[in-house]
């Protein structure tokens, strides 16, 4: 068995650092960042091997334009998924975001936003539930808002009907019914604050 020593030592040394060399790459494999080239949002992944980094060539690049995306460089990322939750969480802080802003919202930023956001949800909403939670709390806001800027549409209504009554035009129209169903909607959506 002493004979043997002089290789079993070394045979165990090499296969050992092969186990580490495979486990390292697997890891570097794994990590993803994102970084920004020419104005636009990208995703990169390790190679398989211990070091050194490629393009995630299925990921359509986001320009960078409209939004901030300090939060989630230089960070990286075990997984896929982990990555797309954190893209996932910028698009729908935006929102929100633009939400708090009531009636005056950017209902378009806010579209825009939900539906980048949209794009990532079913990849990423398993590794955590609070993104299911999140994603119906802004459309729940979403609904809100609009409401709100209908209640807002049906007041000035009511102020044009008036005008075209005390104007004498409003002969021909169907203003009273047309103030009440106004009415109606007021008195069970009043604005928020």
């Amino acid at each position: 068995m002493d004979e043997y020593k002089f290789i079993i030592i070394p045979i165990a040394v090499v296969v050992f650092l092969i186990l580490l060399v495979c486990l390292a790459s697997y890891f570097n494999y794994q990590t993803y960042f994102f970084k920004i080239s020419d104005n636009k949002l990208q995703l990169w992944h390790g190679d398989f091997a211990p070091i050194g980094f490629e393009i995630c060539p299925d990921f359509e690049v986001i320009p960078v334009s409209d939004h901030d995306f300090k939060d989630i460089l230089n960070k990286r990322y075990q997984g896929k998924e982990r990555a797309f939750g954190a893209l996932y969480g910028v698009f729908i802080s935006e929102a929100e975001e633009e939400l708090k802003n009531g009636c005056k919202a950017d209902m378009k930023k806010v579209d825009h936003s939900i539906a980048l956001a949209d794009r990532f949800f079913p990849l990423c909403y398993h590794i955590n539930p609070g993104f299911a939670r999140s994603r119906f709390q802004v459309s729940w806001k979403k609904v809100e808002t609009l409401k709100d800027l209908l209640s807002l549409a049906y007041r000035d209504s009511l102020k044009h009907m008036e005008k075209v009554k005390s104007m004498g035009v409003a002969r021909d129209l169907d203003v009273a019914e047309k103030e009440k169903e106004a009415s109606e909607w007021l008195k069970g959506h009043p604005i928020s604050p």
